[in-house]
């Protein structure tokens, strides 16, 4: 009778992220993502999150009639530290009485229009020194705590995120900021801060993660996925901007945000884990070492293959292959 001699294989499953310089299951983060570090921003008297900004030292025509020391402001996060607070506040533009949104970003303002919706009143991505946040990973989502406490159960405070690329205008004359992406995008080269078109700035987008909602006062975690554009662009930064609502000059004076720990997101979890094309008995997406027993023959060593759920991740496989006693 025939004797069969069976392989048992050891297999030990590495992920790791499409980082050249991250340590497994570790990734890229913003700096003072927890908000626990503040000091007076950059020209002004008013206090904000270190590496982040606010309308208090925004560029623009009117960046003078928008301060307010009661934009952004310390208070007790979520899990008992500091965190910052976003409150709407009136202010007068021109003699009229406009809401401003209480607003935060890794990026800098700007206040180029008395009308709140034009998108010459934007956040931006600078390359002059402190005004942007480097990102040259892949994220898979953004996790952050909100509370929001706003006048009307009917409206949404906001979070846009957006990774993107470094193409700028070059020239000085046209681009005196050195914006490279703008926020939200303009509706035409005459609205735009970063001197170019919807089309041109929406081409530099990597990845962009958007939130709008309304907690109802109570802390809640969002979990929200980047969706990438697929545009084949290498990303060099990230302009994450906070609002107390998704409408620019919306909502109520008195209307507030608070913001805790804001977590990029790494998956690196498998998806299919396979030996000679099959896949594994027992598989389990958080798994990563099986004992697997395949027939052995003529000295042939199965094939194993897997993959991540993320498709910025990778796998790396290795066997320990053990023969057992033939049986019959």
């Amino acid at each position: 009778m025939k004797k069969v001699l069976l392989l048992f294989i050891m297999l030990t499953v590495t992920t790791a992220l499409n980082l050249s310089w991250a340590q497994l299951g570790v990734g890229q983060q913003m700096q003072n993502n927890s908000f626990n570090t503040w000091e007076t921003e950059s020209g002004t008297s008013y206090s904000a999150p270190k590496y982040w900004h606010t309308i208090n030292n925004a560029t623009g025509t009117y960046a003078g009639s928008a301060a307010s020391a009661d934009f952004v402001t310390q208070a007790t996060g979520n899990n008992g530290t500091n965190c910052v607070k976003l409150t709407a506040v009136d202010k007068s533009v021109l003699f009229v009485t406009i809401t401003a949104n209480g607003s935060i970003s890794t990026g800098r303002f700007n206040a180029g229009a008395p009308s709140a919706g034009n998108t010459k009143n934007c956040t931006y991505t600078s390359t002059n020194s402190g005004y942007n946040q480097t990102m040259t990973a892949y994220p898979d989502s953004v996790y952050v705590w909100t509370k929001t406490s706003l006048a009307s159960s009917s409206e949404k405070a906001r979070f846009n995120i957006v990774i993107h690329n470094n193409q700028k205008v070059n020239s000085s004359t046209n681009n005196p900021n050195n914006a490279v992406y703008q926020d939200p995008t303009p509706s035409s080269q005459s609205n735009s801060v970063v001197y170019t078109n919807s089309t041109t700035n929406n081409a530099k987008a990597v990845a962009k993660a958007e939130w709008n909602n309304n907690t109802g006062g109570n802390w809640v975690l969002q979990k929200v996925p980047f969706t990438y554009t697929n545009n084949g662009s290498t990303p060099s930064y990230i302009l994450a901007t906070f609002s107390t609502n998704q409408t620019a000059g919306g909502g109520s004076p008195g209307d507030a945000l608070y913001i805790d720990d804001v977590v990029l997101i790494y998956n690196t979890r498998l998806a299919t884990l396979t030996v000679n094309g099959a896949g594994v008995d027992g598989f389990n997406a958080d798994v990563t070492t099986y004992n697997y027993p395949t027939p052995f023959c003529e000295g042939v060593i199965p094939t194993v293959a897997g993959t991540c759920q993320s498709a910025h991740a990778s796998t790396e496989i290795m066997h320990d292959p053990t023969v057992a006693e033939p049986y019959t």
